[in-house]
Parts: C-alpha cells; sequence; structure tokens
C-alpha cells in the first residue's frame, strides 16, 4: 500500500478546477455544495477536470449525476473519432442520496481500476459554503493520516 496525498481546493463563481496536481493523473471528489449552478459551468468546469489529468470522478452533492454525465462528456470530445486509448480512461461514479461519508469512503477505497492506483486524491467544493469544506477537510485529512501511518506495501505485498 503506497503512501497517499489529499489536497482540497474550493471554488466560488466563476467555478473553475485548477488542479493542485498541476498535470498529474489523479483522483478526484466531486462535492457541489451550490445549487445554483448552470450546466454552461458545469460543462466547463468538467472540461477543466479533464485536462488536468483526473482519472476517476467521484461526483457528490447537488446534481452529482448531471456532473458525472458532463465528466463523462468532457473525456469523450477529447477525441473527435471516439476512440480513445485504456490509458487515459476517466471513470466517474455519482453517490446521490448518500451521506458525504459514504462518498468519501468510496472515493478513498474503491477508485482504482486496470493498472490506475492512484497516490493523488484531490477534493474540489463548488460554492462558498466553508462549514462542507470544513467538515471534508477533516474527515479527508483523518484518512490519511490513518492510512500513511501504515507501514507502506508494494502490490507483490
Amino acid at each position: 500500500m503506497a503512501l497517499r496525498e489529499v489536497k482540497l481546493v474550493q471554488t466560488t463563481r466563476p467555478f473553475e478546477y485548477a488542479s493542485p496536481y498541476l498535470g498529474e493523473e489523479h483522483t478526484l471528489l466531486v462535492c457541489d455544495a451550490d445549487t445554483s449552478v448552470t450546466d454552461a459551468e458545469r460543462a466547463k468546469v468538467s472540461t477543466e477536470i479533464i485536462a488536468a489529468k483526473c482519472r476517476y470522478a467521484v461526483c457528490w452533492g447537488h446534481k452529482c449525476s448531471a456532473w458525472d454525465t458532463a465528466i463523462d462528456l468532457a473525456y469523450i470530445e477529447t477525441d473527435e473519432t471516439f476512440s480513445l486509448p485504456d490509458e487515459t480512461f476517466v471513470m466517474t461514479t455519482w453517490h446521490e442520496d448518500e451521506s458525504v461519508e459514504d462518498a468519501i469512503d468510496f472515493w478513498w477505497m474503491n477508485t482504482w481500476f486496470g493498472d490506475y492506483e492512484s497516490t493523488r486524491f484531490a477534493v474540489l467544493v463548488i460554492g462558498a459554503d466553508t462549514d462542507w469544506f470544513t467538515k471534508i477537510q477533516a474527515i479527508t485529512s483523518e484518512l490519511a493520516r490513518h492510512w500513511n501511518a501504515q507501514k507502506p506495501k508494494t502490490k507483490l505485498g
């Protein structure tokens, strides 16, 4: 088990995603705390998420299924022939009617596929709700602390 890094970012209007990992592949938890996000804003941010090399996006909060779809479409639109390579595949899930704790647990424990296993985890909180940001920060910091306190293992054991 490799050490994991967690970084949180929060965005308010005009919404944007500036990856804290500067073009490195990562797993992202999208938490929409703003009920006023438009489809156009969602599409713009989703394009930025794909451009930032997000490989797995877990969507939670307001209209999380719309976020899942927007990210899928942003990924598909990166190739006009729709023949995207497996090495760039972006997995998405949405977690409607789940607690933030359950969504975070999924993001932390279940976001690998094929040869993709991330050590870089990001959270994007959309909107100015500081309560959501503070709660998510506390939960993810504790997860990372516990995970990284364990003895790292290689894939061979």
